[in-house]
């Protein structure tokens, strides 16, 4: 992943950092998986390409209680093309966090699932249609999936 300076607002209240997420347009505290958070919606939105308003946030679906980190829409007829799934940099990724998008996908049926802890980047494409998968080893750009 390329180094950049990121730009974000924070704020520190009732001794707690604080960090404004663009998208939700609202404060969260700035836990580790937050942190990594807003650093795949900066590096999606300033570097790739993606169209804010076209990326959802920590969201549940389907009356589910599961909620998605980040959730990709196409420009073209709305309907869900990736989810973003971020973990805090200490965490390992493994079959286990894949295993856990995998499940989400399930019901969504996007063809990119992404895993993230900023340091290392799971990205899948999905081929329903044919039964397989291939891991990429880049983030496509907006204009590209």
């Amino acid at each position: 992943m390329q180094e950049f300076e990121y730009d974000i607002r924070t704020k520190e209240e009732n001794g707690k950092e604080w960090v404004f997420d663009p998208i939700r347009k609202r404060y969260f505290v700035l836990t580790p998986e937050e942190w990594v958070r807003q650093h795949v919606l900066y590096y999606l939105v300033h570097f790739l390409g993606y169209p804010p308003a076209l990326l959802a946030v920590e969201r549940s679906w389907n009356k589910s209680k599961k909620r998605f980190d980040i959730l990709v829409h196409a420009s073209t007829t709305g309907a869900p093309v990736m989810i973003v799934e971020c973990k805090r940099q200490s965490e390992r990724l493994s079959q286990v966090t894949l295993n856990q998008i995998g499940r989400y996908n399930m019901t969504l049926e996007v063809p990119y699932l992404v895993v993230t802890n900023w340091e290392k980047w799971m990205v899948v494409r999905v081929d329903r249609g044919a039964g397989k998968f291939e891991f990429l080893d880049e983030l496509p750009r907006y204009e590209d999936l």
